[in-house]
């Protein structure tokens, strides 16, 4: 078995289109999964909240861990735009 029907859209799909142990393909999982989340921005938001709060020290460890990174890369810009600079004749 290669492929399969999926029960949102009635196309048959490759095996490779679908979740394993589902009976809808990804592209209806995400059609559905879309419609879900514009429809319930507010539970989104109180879940996502309340995540946070429960979690308040991985989301801390992964902000700060976060800024370090987008520190040292600023600064490798602003050090490789001096190089520039620096590098560059003034006509």
């Amino acid at each position: 078995m290669t492929s399969k029907i999926c029960i949102k859209c009635a196309l048959t799909k490759h095996l490779d289109e679908y979740r394993k142990g589902r009976n809808s393909c990804k592209a209806c999982e995400a059609a559905t999964l879309k419609e879900w989340r514009s429809a319930n921005k507010e539970k989104m938001e109180a879940s996502r909240k309340v995540w946070s709060y429960v979690n308040k020290d991985s989301v801390t460890d992964h902000v700060r861990e976060k800024k370090i990174v987008n520190e040292s890369a600023i600064f490798s810009m602003v050090e490789y735009a001096n190089f520039v600079v620096w590098i560059t004749p003034n006509f």
